[in-house]
């Protein structure tokens, strides 16, 4: 695997982290500040609920389609081949594949059926949460078996700017 393709992989693993361990907090805060619904307005608690699904599944979009096409080389057709791919290959196990399969959905729902269609962000982010944490564990362990050691890149990552992600 290239050194990129590693980099790449391990950032995106320190940023789902991060933002799976921000879910709970977020869905307290969101819940907490949540106004009463007012005819044309925005509620700010929920497009933060919204940019929160599109973080979490664009990072395990990206670990998975890295996994797919440089350990185990295979090809996936979109994102739910890639699930597929990713459990056939023993990397998750089917109730995560479950929950990430729901993070998709509610992913689509906000980028592309965002005008006809009203998603309950809290209760989808609540759904899923245990299954990214379980992709997690799931993913780490799988990279492992196929030695795929991602520890210095981490750990370098880390110590560049304190959590693997830049802050601009």
């Amino acid at each position: 695997m290239y050194r990129t393709t590693r980099e790449t992989l391990a950032r995106a693993l320190i940023d789902l982290e991060r933002h799976v361990d921000a879910t709970p907090g977020i869905i307290a805060w969101a819940e907490a500040a949540r106004p009463s619904p007012v005819e044309g307005r925005v509620s700010p608690t929920a497009l933060a609920e919204e940019r929160l699904i599109e973080r979490l599944f664009q990072a395990t979009s990206d670990i998975g389609l890295i996994i797919v096409e440089w350990v185990v080389h295979r090809e996936a057709g979109g994102y739910d081949e890639m699930v597929d791919i990713l459990l056939q290959e023993g990397a998750i196990m089917p109730t995560t594949a479950a929950g990430i399969r729901e993070l998709t959905e509610s992913y689509r729902v906000i980028s592309r059926d965002y005008l006809t269609r009203r998603l309950d962000t809290r209760r989808a982010l609540t759904a899923v949460l245990p299954a990214l944490r379980a992709f997690i564990r799931e993913v780490r362990a799988f990279l492992a078996e196929e030695r795929v050691d991602l520890a210095d890149v981490e750990d370098r990552l880390i110590a560049e700017d304190g959590d693997g992600h830049n802050q601009a």
